[in-house]
C-alpha cells in the first residue's frame, strides 16, 4: 500500500493541474494501517466467539 501511495504521487508530479506531496503518501499509508488494524480487529473478535461457541458446544 504505501509502495502504491509514493507511485501514485510520482505519477502525479506530471499530471499538469497534479501536485506530487509526501503528506499524501502519509494519509494513505495511515488509512491502509488502519484497514489493516480493523480486519486483525475483527479476526480476533470471531476467532474469539468462536473458541467461546466450541467451549461451550463441548461442555465445557
Amino acid at each position: 500500500s504505501v509502495l502504491y501511495a509514493i507511485s501514485d504521487e510520482i505519477h502525479q508530479y506530471f499530471v499538469p493541474g497534479r501536485a506530487c506531496q509526501f503528506r499524501d503518501v502519509m494519509i494513505d499509508s495511515c488509512g491502509a494501517l488502519f484497514g489493516i488494524a480493523v480486519i486483525v480487529i475483527l479476526k480476533k473478535m470471531v476467532n474469539k466467539i468462536k473458541n467461546i461457541y466450541n467451549n461451550k458446544k463441548q461442555g465445557n
